[in-house]
């Protein structure tokens, strides 16, 4: 929660309005996954380092949705759904995490690895843009899944070093949608 982590900021004499910079060895991933979270707590000063770059963001707040208004989205088709599991995850072949195989009906798969060079950092921004623009509608509001909320924060800050309107996170992602027994997935791709 907020107030946990401002407790915790607080014993390691860190303030709110200090700036942060997030940086991961192997994947920018969990970098990202933390300057999202930061970000929906409302700090303003945060950055990721990635390899050579220092990645801000645009401005524009993190933005979350629950399931139910998942489902509404769904049911609407106002949206697109994006899945950035492993595509033989996503089909529900290889399947490893809670829940049940599968992925949300109607998303589209694109692997989060898709965005990130082979040292695990953003892909320089031409062939960021060229991945983005290949694979999603940039016209359509997005929201981004994945298996339990990490990868799906990578394809927000994607879009916001593109200047694109970003994501609209499922935080809890495959994990929650598959909560409920009775909630619908689809298998293959």
């Amino acid at each position: 929660s907020k107030r946990e982590l401002l407790e915790f900021l607080k014993s390691i004499k860190v303030s709110q309005n200090s700036w942060f910079v997030f940086e991961a060895s192997e994947s920018i991933a969990l970098a990202a996954r933390a300057w999202w979270l930061f970000k929906l707590n409302g700090f303003e000063k945060i950055s990721i380092l990635d390899n050579t770059r220092t990645l801000y963001g645009n401005t524009e707040p993190v933005r979350v949705i629950q399931t139910s208004e998942l489902e509404g989205m769904i049911d609407e088709k106002t949206s697109q759904i994006i899945d950035l599991r492993h595509p033989e995850e996503f089909g529900g072949v290889g399947f490893d995490g809670e829940g049940y195989p599968g992925h949300i009906p109607g998303s589209k798969n694109l692997f989060v690895k898709n965005l990130l060079d082979g040292e695990g950092c953003f892909l320089d921004i031409d062939n960021l843009k060229a991945t983005v623009q290949n694979n999603i509608d940039v016209g359509l509001p997005v929201v981004s899944t994945c298996g339990g909320g990490v990868a799906a924060t990578v394809l927000d800050i994607a879009l916001r070093l593109l200047d694109l309107k970003t994501a609209i996170v499922y935080d809890g992602s495959m994990h929650a949608w598959t909560f409920c027994p009775d909630r619908k997935v689809s298998l293959g791709s």
